[in-house]
């Protein structure tokens, strides 16, 4: 067994099994509502209906996680033992894999990404496996909608979940594949110049406030990026004037940044930092920065 297998597997095996049970209402009555439980007996997430199908840590989670690590491993063997495999439960199992120093990138200077594949498998929720990048400067977890090496995706708790988990099995080797394609993407937003001004105009456009409060919190959030982007800039030695003009990768890390790190999110300071770069995935701010950047970008 390799490696990194038995890491995972050393992180995974005690991790509770959950099963769904029938709720009971008043003086045993019966209901169509279940509930999820673990083997200790502890209540996992929301009741749920006759159709929900939980996933399990044996048959979908870890054969799932088994097959990141391996993807990784057939193309790192020599710095397998370097791999960082983080494993949680919390109301769910949440793992995230990311290897060692040789699939290390620069995108320019001292600014280096790494590959990361997470799965958010929380019961009550949408199963979620996403594979993007972890950028160590500023510690987001993106992904990118522009290039084919990207993952996101989301399995519902129905009939067809363990069919959905045997396909994104067979995508992991794919996704890991794409690694340089994506880092050439990354560099190619790189070199893209976009105005800020014009850029942020367009994102966040000033006809869709109707009253101070919107006004406000626009303002909070304009300030926030370009902080944000100014602030990383300085950090990596580069022109921290961006109000005129910034490239396109340090404009897009500066939303996703503030998505991940300071946006409003349901849950609030009950979120941890994993559960909130989870959040970020798809969210139509960032979705849409990209695609601005490549129309705005000269």
């Amino acid at each position: 067994m390799d490696t990194l297998t038995q890491k995972l597997l050393a992180k995974v095996q005690n991790l509770p099994e959950v099963n769904k049970f029938r709720l009971s209402g008043p003086d045993g009555l019966r209901t169509d509502y279940f509930g999820l439980f673990t083997d200790k007996g502890e209540n996992i997430g929301p009741a749920v209906r006759r159709g929900y199908i939980p996933h399990t840590t044996e048959n979908d989670v870890v054969p799932m996680a088994i097959a990141g690590v391996k993807a990784f491993d057939e193309n790192d063997i020599d710095n397998s033992d370097q791999c960082r495999v983080n494993v949680k439960f919390k109301q769910g199992h949440i793992i995230s894999i990311r290897p060692g120093k040789s699939w290390e990138r620069s995108i320019a200077g001292s600014d280096t990404v790494f590959p990361l594949l997470n799965i958010h498998a929380v019961y009550g929720q949408t199963f979620r496996v996403n594979f993007g990048i972890y950028r160590q400067q500023c510690t987001n977890m993106a992904e990118l909608r522009g290039v084919s090496g990207n993952i996101d995706l989301r399995l519902r708790h129905t009939s067809g979940i363990k069919h959905h988990i045997q396909e994104t099995i067979a995508t992991m080797k794919e996704a890991v594949n794409g690694w340089d394609a994506m880092i050439d993407y990354c560099k190619k937003l790189k070199a893209i110049k976009v105005n800020t001004e014009e850029f942020l105009r367009k994102l966040y456009p000033e006809d869709s406030i109707n009253s101070l409060a919107a006004k406000t919190r626009h303002e909070a959030r304009t300030r926030d990026i370009i902080e944000r982007i100014q602030r990383e800039a300085h950090q990596l030695g580069e022109p921290t004037d961006i109000l005129t003009e910034v490239d396109g990768w340090l404009l897009l890390n500066g939303v996703q940044g503030y998505c991940q790190h300071d946006k409003s999110r349901r849950g609030g300071e009950d979120m941890g930092h994993f559960d909130r770069a989870v959040a970020a995935f798809g969210d139509a701010d960032v979705v849409k920065a990209e695609k601005l950047i490549l129309s705005l970008g000269v």
